[in-house]
């Protein structure tokens, strides 16, 4: 009560959104390499990867994030390693099968005749013909973090009663919201428009990164 909206507002944002961006970038390159390497391998590595991947997929984020932290604690780093682990499941699985196919190509077979190293390959040939799927996947897991990440806070995780977040503005203006609404619409309006935006973004870098790559091929 007394506590200025707008300016907890505009501070409760900062945090949010570098939880989410640290969490995604760290979740993005670890799938992207695991994705990589088991689609690779095509052995018992890469069946056991992909049984993990499918698992964590199955499994209810949310509920997942919540086991792992009453166990855990709800510390930012916990909260950036549970963003982390979902964004690497779902980018891990875009990147397996698609490296499955690439590898069967023959610029990937004549690296193996050469006996080049995996990690050559890995990073001269398999990564380059993968970025454009790692670009998309950026903006479309940091929009999926954002949204978690507020969640969290919203449920009472990863945030003290104090701080001017998002979720927690939500959380404690909730029974005010017929006398002041600006307490719960100001923030979760803005969380909205930042999902849905990031991913209008992640859905044209794709389209245009579409065309580049025909365009390319002709």
């Amino acid at each position: 009560m007394g506590q200025d909206v707008w300016s907890r507002f505009v501070s409760g944002g900062g945090e949010l959104m570098l939880v989410s961006a640290v969490g995604t970038v760290i979740g993005v390159a670890a799938g992207t390499l695991l994705g990589i390497v088991a689609g690779i391998a095509r052995n018992l590595v890469s069946r056991t990867v992909g049984y993990l991947i499918d698992f964590l997929l199955v499994f209810p984020a949310l509920v997942l994030m919540l086991l792992l932290l009453a166990r855990a604690g709800d510390a930012p780093i916990v909260i950036i390693g549970l963003i982390a682990l979902s964004s690497l499941a779902a980018v891990a699985r875009v990147m397996w099968s698609a490296t499955r196919e690439i590898a069967s190509r023959d610029f990937i077979l004549a690296t193996r005749a050469y006996r080049y190293g995996w990690w050559r390959v890995i990073v001269g040939e398999v990564l380059p013909n993968l970025s454009s799927l790692v670009l998309v996947a950026l903006p479309y897991q940091f929009a999926m973090a954002t949204g978690g990440v507020a969640t969290l806070n919203f449920l009472g995780y990863g945030a003290s009663s104090n701080a001017p977040g998002w979720g927690v503005m939500i959380l404690q203006n909730k029974d005010g919201l017929g006398v002041q609404p600006w307490g719960v619409i100001l923030p979760a309006l803005t969380i909205a428009l930042v999902c849905v935006g990031v991913n209008l973004m992640a859905d044209g870098m794709r389209r245009v990164l579409a065309r580049t790559s025909e365009g390319g091929g002709q």
